[in-house]
């Protein structure tokens, strides 16, 4: 081939990826936004410190109207409040936010070297569950996700049709960047989401050539490779997130190192069907001698709570066949792991999370009246979806406040 023909392949690979992102845009622009009924929003006070009856919810609304608060209407003159409007409330009743543990942020990472697993699906769903699981809502808990894979699924996921810019500070350059600041990170680099308290460090392509370098010299300025994360990024941003999530490629490079080094907590997603589990067992097996070099070279180990797993990508067990695997599977699972770090609750292969994905948003973000597919896989899929995030984010919460 001549060397013009591939340039051409260039343009036209670009020019699709414009046309598409440009799509992805105009699709997420038609997801409705999650309003809250007073009925709801009393619903949502039961899972705080200052749970009230609907008549006292009434007063303090109309208090706090003529006060100056705009609370939004329907025709039918119903309440139609934003989530915004609901932590006003919130906030004037004195309601406990997450924050006021005074905590480091805890950073977890789903994490398997087998591709496909749903990692990035995974922790994007994670994050709304954060924000908008009901439970959580009035815990206001803020959550960065940090893409650290220069293929930058998380980044487009969550920022549909975003262009990196020379003046944007992306994760990994972040990272190699000697004397980056809390102010460069939030000004130049972190990027909020359409979910509010939902926000991004992006990824792009062009990182993907600095990750090798990590450990030259000139980089680490006197610093271990490994640390150059938490260092840089994580510990500068302690204090402005209650939960931070990675999302890293399936590599065991100098990235990976840095996002094991900085982890609080490491979850496995495990299809439950032989390769996957062949080259899931794989990395587990050599996750000892990686930590084991790791700490030889100077790193700590006392901030990693937990290593835990759950069952992903799994479909219908319909078949004794498919039973007896997925059975099979979880008694392993239970001997590798513990039982108290095995997720009762799995993340099953639905075509709803991806129909959710295809619009830039999650089974949480999406209301029922927009989703596109059958309305009863929709209604499986949340209730499978929420079970599991209840799971994983209790687990998260617990290991974080005994710290």
């Amino acid at each position: 081939m001549l060397l013009s023909q591939i340039n051409e392949l260039g343009k036209k690979a670009k020019s699709s990826r414009i046309v598409r992102s440009q799509i992805q845009q105009e699709v997420k622009q038609e997801v409705t936004s999650r309003t809250y009924s007073q009925r709801e929003l009393q619903r949502l006070l039961r899972f705080t410190n200052k749970p009230i009856a609907m008549n006292t919810l009434k007063d303090v609304m109309l208090t706090m109207g003529e006060a100056g608060c705009n609370f939004p209407k329907t025709s039918t003159n119903q309440y139609k409040l934003s989530i915004e409007n609901c932590y006003e409330v919130a906030d004037y009743l004195g309601v406990q936010k997450y924050r006021d543990g005074n905590l480091d942020s805890f950073v977890c990472i789903l994490q398997n070297l087998k591709g496909g697993v749903g990692k990035s699906l995974g922790t994007n769903m994670l994050a709304d569950a954060l924000k908008l699981l009901d439970r959580y809502v009035l815990l206001q808990n803020r959550v960065l996700v940090i893409d650290l894979d220069p293929q930058g699924t998380s980044t487009q996921q969550l920022l549909p049709g975003f262009e990196i810019s020379d003046s944007d500070l992306t994760s990994i350059l972040a990272m190699a960047t000697v004397g980056v600041t809390k102010e460069d990170l939030i000004n130049h680099g972190i990027k909020k989401t359409s979910t509010t308290g939902v926000d991004i460090l992006p990824c792009g392509t062009a990182d993907g050539f600095l990750a090798d370098d990590l450990d030259s010299e000139e980089i680490c300025n006197g610093e271990k490779y490994f640390n150059l994360l938490k260092e840089r990024i994580i510990k500068p941003l302690s204090k402005h997130y209650d939960f931070i999530l990675l999302d890293a490629g399936p590599h065991m490079d100098k990235v990976m190192k840095n996002c094991l080094a900085a982890a609080n907590g490491i979850v496995i997603p495990i299809p439950p069907t032989f390769y996957n589990w062949d080259s899931t067992i794989r990395f587990v097996e050599r996750l000892p001698e990686v930590l084991s070099d790791m700490v030889t070279d100077g790193m700590s180990l006392e901030n990693l709570r937990f290593i835990g797993a759950y069952t992903s990508k799994d479909t219908s067990h319909k078949q004794q066949h498919d039973i007896d695997i997925y059975e099979s599977a979880i008694t392993e699972m239970y001997e590798i792991f513990g039982h108290q770090f095995v997720m009762k609750h799995s993340l099953p292969a639905e075509e709803a999370y991806e129909r959710c994905t295809d619009s830039s948003s999650t089974i949480f973000s999406v209301l029922k009246k927009d989703y596109t597919g059958s309305k009863d896989a929709y209604s499986r899929a949340l209730t499978t979806a929420t079970n599991w995030a209840q799971e994983l984010i209790e687990m998260l919460m617990h290991y974080h406040k005994s710290n």
